[in-house]
């Protein structure tokens, strides 16, 4: 069942809408054969918050008619749009507004629970950065980003000649677009947990390092493994199709599990991994953060000790006695050269962040190398608040 919502809401989220749609955001190859520049991204997605008919409140005032986040069926999954999860009038695949991605979560046997929009997020990022340094990869350059919490740049220093035959020029393109994709993606789970949000009254702060959303986007990056973007790059028409391929793919090769029991599953949570009394956009919804996302991260499967033993045969019939969980290696080098070393995803303050005490000491900005920094002094306010073992499955 789909999200309701209020009448207020709707006229909203249709005004958005309207607002997008008399955008160019439609683009299309040049005739000469080169890749195209993708429009910049500038539209969220709608989704999920770890949890399943949350509740929510705007200035204090509940929502009754309003349910958050669902699980699914991977039949179910909508057909993808570059930058947007908004209807598209001639998209003869269908998906009517607002909903037209059908976005949810679904279960996997070996990644725990998926978060489909963030499987696109990172899908449509990687395709920008390719798309964006495919002209400067041998000189080098600046690429400008919309501000999210604060100024974003993502600087390119030029690559030499011989790493490029060593590696070839497509396969380094993937690779440095995933890496810087994979960054952008944690600089925003830290921008939701610094309360940094696009309605100011309403925080993201539950959804930050949620159990499924560092893991989730770095599956989103590595689907992209091999991505044969001169063929899918001709046109957003064609691009869109080829994602549409490229998840039901991703979703079946980590055993997506029915929707039945992914929902079972994931009320089985409540009171363990989220909290089904709190109300959006309090920050307890979300009760265990998923905080190692450097080098490696691994899925959190769902853990016996929360199961009746009918849910835990059910769990079994689906996916086997023992579920192996399959952990995903964030690309961070290409022929043993740190891409670090050629990319810099650099962050400028300017001043939304300020008050906070975590970034008292880069005032005048940092890059990704103070993340490990920032995400242990998370992880202690998270304990602080959740408890001990707040950062833990189980």
């Amino acid at each position: 069942m789909k999200p309701r919502v209020t009448i207020p809401l709707v006229l909203v989220l249709l005004a958005l809408w309207v607002f997008m749609w008399m955008g160019d955001g439609k683009w299309i190859a040049p005739e000469n054969g080169s890749l195209p520049e993708l429009p910049m991204r500038v539209s969220g997605r709608m989704c999920c918050v770890f949890g399943v008919d949350l509740q929510a409140k705007f200035l204090e005032i509940p929502l009754p008619f309003l349910n958050v986040s669902r699980v699914d069926d991977i039949e179910n999954v909508g057909p993808h749009r570059y930058d947007s999860a908004w209807g598209a009038l001639d998209d003869e695949r269908g998906g009517a507004f607002p909903f037209g991605e059908d976005n949810a979560y679904v279960y996997t046997c070996r990644g725990g629970f998926i978060d489909v929009a963030h499987l696109r997020e990172q899908a449509d990022w990687t395709s920008l950065f390719i798309s964006r340094l495919h002209p400067i990869l041998e000189t080098g350059g600046t690429i400008e980003l919309p501000d999210e919490g604060s100024h974003r740049q993502l600087v390119a220093r030029p690559v030499s000649r011989d790493l490029i035959e060593r590696v070839g020029r497509d396969e380094l393109l993937v690779a440095l677009s995933q890496w810087a994709a994979y960054q952008v993606s944690v600089w925003h789970e830290f921008i939701q947990w610094y309360s940094v949000s696009l309605l100011e009254q309403f925080p993201e702060t539950a959804s930050a390092f949620s159990p499924d959303d560092p893991y989730t986007n770095a599956v989103g990056t590595r689907m992209m493994d091999g991505f044969d973007f001169r063929a899918a790059l001709v046109s957003e028409k064609v691009y869109n199709r080829h994602l549409d391929a490229l998840i039901a793919g991703s979703l079946e090769a980590y055993e997506a599990a029915p929707r039945e029991l992914g929902d079972r599953l994931m009320r089985a949570l409540d009171q363990y991994w989220w909290d089904g009394n709190e109300r959006l956009p309090e920050r307890g919804v979300t009760m265990r953060r998923l905080l190692d996302v450097d080098h490696e991260v691994a899925p959190w499967l769902f853990p016996a000790s929360r199961g009746t033993s009918q849910l835990l045969a059910d769990l079994e019939a689906a996916c086997g006695a023992t579920p192996r969980p399959l952990p995903v290696r964030i690309v961070d080098e290409v022929a043993g050269v740190p891409i670090r070393e050629l990319l810099s995803y650099q962050i400028t303050m300017n001043g939304r962040l300020d008050p906070e005490p975590d970034f008292a000491d880069v005032l005048h900005g940092f890059d990704q190398q103070f993340f490990p920094l920032l995400i242990e002094r998370i992880r202690e306010d998270n304990r602080r608040r959740f408890g001990p073992r707040a950062d833990r499955p189980d």
